[in-house]
């Protein structure tokens, strides 16, 4: 009586199994890729949204300024000094007072407010209101 003995793989199956094993974990390094390109996209997408913010939360948060100075670095005119109104850039009167955000960055009022309500953080640095 004699015994067969069972052959082990061969060479040549042992090699198309390394190469349908090899193929396998590229697709999968692939789609894990694409998961987390996916995930920073939207992350991303997200992030940039804009917030509504209602005015009585930025009238809590800005606080008026009668001698401000500088530069209103949305219009790039001169905030000036005094109560009194002045043309702006646009034809938009302006009045010379600021208001303040809480980062410290002054702005025209007709220019800020209406980004503010948009964004709801500072034009200049992006801190947020709150």
């Amino acid at each position: 009586m004699s015994t067969w003995v069972t052959p082990g793989p061969s060479g040549f199956r042992m090699f198309l199994d390394s190469i349908i094993r090899y193929q396998k974990e590229r697709v999968r390094d692939r789609d894990e890729r694409a998961e987390i390109a996916r995930q920073r996209r939207e992350s991303r997408h997200t992030a940039r949204q804009p917030t509504e913010v209602p005015w009585e939360v930025i009238a809590t948060c800005v606080r008026r300024v009668d001698d401000a100075e500088g530069q209103c670095v949305i219009c790039l005119q001169e905030m000036g000094g005094g109560g009194s109104a002045r043309e702006c850039e646009g034809g938009v009167h302006h009045h010379r007072a600021g208001v303040q955000l809480p980062c410290g960055h002054t702005f025209h009022p007709r220019c800020v407010f209406p980004w503010l309500s948009k964004q709801g953080s500072c034009p200049t640095c992006r801190r947020a209101l709150s």
